[in-house]
């Protein structure tokens, strides 16, 4: 097979995986719609007479990260399959152009239409509630509350979206289930690793991620902050952001290189 990256090729595949798999995605969509639909209907005639876009922002970001797990955890289902999974695996095109087009698919456009499909019913909530006198909507503020944080909600999503589909290559079967307990595994071992971390600190210093805070003994009312430079502090905080989703899926390139049916 032919390893070398070529965009034409890539095209071609992403032009025949619509075409074999377009009606099941639609059909996913068509029902992720319905369910946007029927929360932000009972939202708009349920939760007034005073309106909090907030609220409805915050079921765009849960709802994205959880959907997205989701879809994502179907993303190499096939490979379960074996004459599926044969099949595509012969398909004449490199890892990496299969790879992108999984992304393209199952990352990049189901954001797209998932966003779309969310300011569409948005824009139809707004306007009847603005219909209606006695009703009092407030926006939600972009730098403000969970405006200043939802652009995390979106890298969180990508990370998501990474992780479940390098589960989904590694777990052939109930691939959600098995990645989420995977996921649940490492969070509790960083918890412990991070009880053990704060325990061999010296009595008075707290570890706060990424600060060390001194207490000068427990009961003490100065503390002293031992902190990373605001630069260093933005490049940690970047980097914690950022590279999440290249590893998880590197680390499914590889996966699929090596993976045998």
């Amino acid at each position: 097979m032919n390893q070398t990256f070529n965009l034409q090729r890539l095209l071609k595949l992403i032009r025949k995986h619509g075409i074999e798999n377009g009606r099941a995605h639609l059909m996913s969509m068509l029902a992720m719609f319905g369910c946007q639909a029927i929360f932000i209907a009972f939202w708009a005639t349920a939760m007034g007479p005073d309106y909090q876009e907030t609220f409805l922002y915050i079921f765009y970001a849960c709802g994205l990260i959880i959907a997205g797990s989701v879809f994502s955890s179907m993303a190499f289902s096939f490979l379960g399959d074996k004459p599926k999974g044969i099949y595509w695996l012969g398909v004449p095109a490199s890892h990496l152009e299969k790879l992108i087009t999984i992304i393209f698919y199952y990352t990049i456009l189901f954001f797209l239409l998932y966003t779309a499909g969310f300011l569409l019913l948005r824009m139809i909530a707004v306007s009847y509630i603005k219909g209606h006198s006695g009703y009092t909507f407030t926006p939600m503020a972009g730098g403000q509350g969970f405006g200043k944080i939802l652009p995390d909600f979106l890298f969180g999503y990508l990370s998501f979206q990474a992780f479940y589909m390098m589960g989904s290559v590694y777990f052939a079967k109930l691939s959600f289930v098995k990645t989420t307990l995977a996921g649940v595994a490492v969070i509790i071992g960083f918890i412990i690793f991070n009880k053990l971390l704060m325990d061999s600190l010296d009595e008075g210093f707290v570890w706060n991620f990424p600060n060390i805070l001194d207490f000068n003994g427990r009961n003490a009312s100065n503390v002293k902050v031992y902190s990373l430079s605001s630069t260093a502090n933005d490049i940690v905080s970047w980097t914690n952001r950022l590279i999440w989703a290249p590893l998880f899926l590197v680390t499914t390139w590889f996966r699929l290189r090596e993976k045998q049916i």
